[in-house]
């Protein structure tokens, strides 16, 4: 009677094995698969900079066309001469630019924040 007892804790034990090799093989899938995560939301990060960027480019292109086309022919000429328009110009531009610059600071917290609750999750799994 003691050798089938032995026989089943020597079976619980392979038994206990095998699910240990398991979890560690389904552990190490689990930190394959947040590594290449993380580089597939380093490229997104990396297009939705490229992309913001190439919008606020775009916006500040417009918004100076469409400054330039609503100014009338006095304005145009008087405020070039004078100076006055340049200076009004400057300032929205500056203010176009710095807007642009919040708008990026806001979408690069954004993702380092995205970052940060992924790097969370890895060493949670890590555990």
């Amino acid at each position: 009677l003691e050798l089938v007892v032995c026989d089943d804790w020597e079976k619980d034990v392979e038994d206990l094995e095998l699910v240990v090799c398991d979890l560690e093989d389904g552990r190490s899938n689990d930190t394959m698969k947040i590594v290449s995560l993380q580089a597939e939301v380093d490229h997104i990060q990396t297009f939705a900079e490229d992309m913001a960027s190439a919008l606020e480019l775009s916006r500040l292109k417009y918004e100076k066309q469409k400054l330039l086309d609503s100014r009338s022919l006095f304005e145009k000429v008087f405020g070039s001469i004078l100076g006055v328009s340049k200076q009004t110009d400057k300032e929205r531009i500056k203010a176009a630019h710095e807007l642009s610059r919040k708008t990026l600071m806001g979408a690069l917290q954004n993702e380092r924040e995205s970052i940060a609750e992924l790097e969370d999750l890895l060493s949670e799994l890590e555990y």
